[in-house]
């Protein structure tokens, strides 16, 4: 099945019941709040986001998604890998917000991205953040552009990486002065975990439904 094939079955997967939380918690870190979105949603105070997840064919025409390490400087999440994304301003979609970020942070024309759907989403107790991943497909690899005040370096991972379970590992790490089990994923030299794992982990489901193994 060529990539144009799984991206179409993807894209038709997304728009059916997701797994959603049943998916997250494969990669949620131990002792993690946990709302249901309907009362995340009734929040007058909540800031809302849109990350892009882009995904596009490398020489051999296996799927790479896109990620970046974030500088660590920066106020949240700060040296963490992510997606890009950020704030939806007002009057935004999801889908234009994602672009937006993906346009800002590594100058991804909107124009080159096919936007299959959406993730299941996610809400981000540290930050506070609701997140919308939203799913977009590139005809071919871009050439990166990085935005020096948010991303310190993109990488370019395959999504084969996310189906294997051998790929997960599960540590104890020290966050926010509290000893926790961070389940995540290994990249190379890169260790994903949090919410970008956890949707990670829901791309991992789909994909492993609609492109067969074997």
């Amino acid at each position: 099945m060529s990539l144009t094939h799984r991206l179409a079955a993807l894209e038709h997967r997304l728009g059916h019941t997701l797994p959603g939380d049943a998916a997250h918690q494969q990669l949620s870190i131990s002792e993690r709040p946990v709302l249901p979105l309907e009362s995340v949603l009734q929040r007058d105070d909540l800031r809302i986001a849109a990350v892009l997840v882009a995904l596009f064919p490398d020489e051999t025409g296996e799927a790479q998604v896109v990620l970046t390490r974030r500088r660590a400087e920066l106020r949240d999440h700060a040296g963490q890998i992510s997606f890009p994304g950020g704030r939806m301003e007002p009057g935004e979609s999801a889908e234009e917000a994602a672009l937006r970020e993906g346009w800002e942070e590594l100058a991804l024309p909107p124009e080159t991205v096919r936007v299959l759907g959406r993730l299941s989403p996610l809400w981000i107790p540290p930050s506070d953040f609701l997140i919308y991943p939203v799913v977009g497909a590139l005809a071919a690899r871009p050439r990166w552009t990085l935005q020096d005040s948010e991303v310190a370096s993109v990488i370019e991972a395959p999504l084969e990486v996310f189906l294997d379970p051998a790929n997960v590992h599960r540590d104890w790490w020290d966050l926010r002065g509290e000893r926790r089990l961070v389940p995540h994923y290994r990249v190379a030299e890169h260790q994903v975990w949090g919410a970008t794992a956890m949707v990670l982990a829901e791309l991992a489901e789909l994909w492993s439904e609609v492109v067969p193994r074997g």
